[in-house]
């Protein structure tokens, strides 16, 4: 089955690109509320000025779980589906739809 969008088709096994995203920024440890959102396609991290940092997350498939993704450096694409962040040492980032 193929996926019409953006002008082009796509095959079911294409990496579709993204249509949108949200940026999501820190304050001290948590991001203000509400931390929910609909559930996503993918987290860009942003660079971090100060090494490594963090983030809490609740995935799609995994309601109530909070887990945490440790070591994140910036300037990459997590392609998790998640529909809510509580905390991270992040600066910011973007969740992608």
């Amino acid at each position: 089955m193929d996926i019409r969008a953006f002008g082009s088709v796509y095959g079911q096994t294409a990496v579709l690109p993204y249509a949108s995203g949200v940026s999501v920024t820190f304050d001290g440890n948590h991001i203000p509320s509400p931390s929910g959102f609909a559930a996503c396609r993918g987290l860009f991290v942003e660079k971090r000025s100060t090494g490594e940092g963090y983030l809490t997350v609740q995935f799609s498939d995994g309601q109530s779980q909070w887990i945490t993704l440790n070591e994140l450096t910036g300037n990459t694409v997590l392609p998790f589906s998640i529909n809510a962040i509580a905390s991270g040492t992040l600066e910011s980032c973007v969740v992608l739809f």
